[in-house]
């Protein structure tokens, strides 16, 4: 069944699950797509636009965080750095261990690229 695209679920409870997720996601895509106008606005207010591209390609991290902060969903907390020296103040700031990720809109796939060190435990690392 699965092979052919049918959906296969072991017992009624997970299957209500299912279903359940399913309106949800439904709900939740539809308030999306009529609240455009608010995604539009929300997009020209950010605070970080310099580092805004193009709608068709990457979006930075830290401006992809300030969207998911504007509406509402939790992230860990991020700045941006353009020298080791602001990385080292930036991390003492956020508290260690850190992850630091390269941010460059050349790089779209940062952990393929090997710019994502996770664990820094400390300015020496």
């Amino acid at each position: 069944m699965r092979e052919r695209g049918i959906p296969v679920l072991r017992g009624a409870e997970p299957a209500v699950d299912a279903a359940g997720a399913l309106a949800r996601y439904a709900r939740a895509r539809r308030d999306w797509l009529a609240d455009s106008e608010a995604r539009v606005a929300l997009r020209h207010t950010c605070v970080h636009a310099p580092l805004e591209r193009a709608a068709s390609g990457p979006v930075p991290t830290i401006v992809a965080a300030s969207w998911l902060d504007k509406w509402g969903v939790e992230t860990a907390p991020i700045r941006l750095a353009h020298t080791a020296e602001e990385a080292v103040l930036a991390s003492g700031d956020l508290g260690y261990p850190v992850a630091v990720k390269i941010e460059s809109p050349d790089l779209p796939h940062k952990t393929d690229a090997g710019g994502v060190i996770v664990g820094v435990e400390g300015a020496a690392d």
